[in-house]
């Protein structure tokens, strides 16, 4: 189920000279980190990148990068200053916190609303000048 949703996830950014593109990777127990290919097993983790990359003449402020979450996929780590506020549907934007499951290899659910988990990570992205790019990461673990 995850492979398919992997596969329909997107990276949006709000700016249209704004090129963005997202990679998954699973990331081995010894650390090694290879793309992804099938679906990702329970337990195993596995990171998401987003590229932004400025094709305009112009520099882009406050640029809104957005990751979409699959379900089933349990937040260990958001990487990137400032760390990313959190959505269920795309919309309302709230400030990331993390609540622990009670089992250490399961790592942390993106926080819960009303009993709905969230479905999108989202990067203010301060900066960028024409032709620059820059890369946001999560790193989840397969929980379903």
């Amino acid at each position: 189920m995850i492979a398919g949703v992997c596969a329909a996830t997107c990276a949006l950014a709000s700016t249209p000279a704004v090129m963005s593109h997202v990679s998954v990777y699973k990331i081995a127990r010894d650390g090694h980190i290879a793309p992804l290919r099938g679906a990702p097993f329970r337990g195993e983790k596995i990171e998401y990148r987003a590229t932004y990359t400025n094709l305009s003449h112009g520099s882009v402020n406050n640029l809104h990068a957005t990751l979409r979450v699959p379900t089933g996929l349990f937040l260990i780590k958001a990487l990137n200053s400032p760390v990313p506020s959190t959505s269920i549907d795309g919309l309302r934007f709230h400030r990331l916190v993390l609540r622990s499951t009670g089992a250490a290899s399961v790592g942390y659910p993106v926080v819960f609303e009303h009993g709905r988990s969230y479905h999108f990570l989202r990067w203010n992205i301060s900066h960028l000048t024409p032709g620059m790019t820059r890369v946001v990461y999560a790193v989840f673990t397969v929980g379903r």
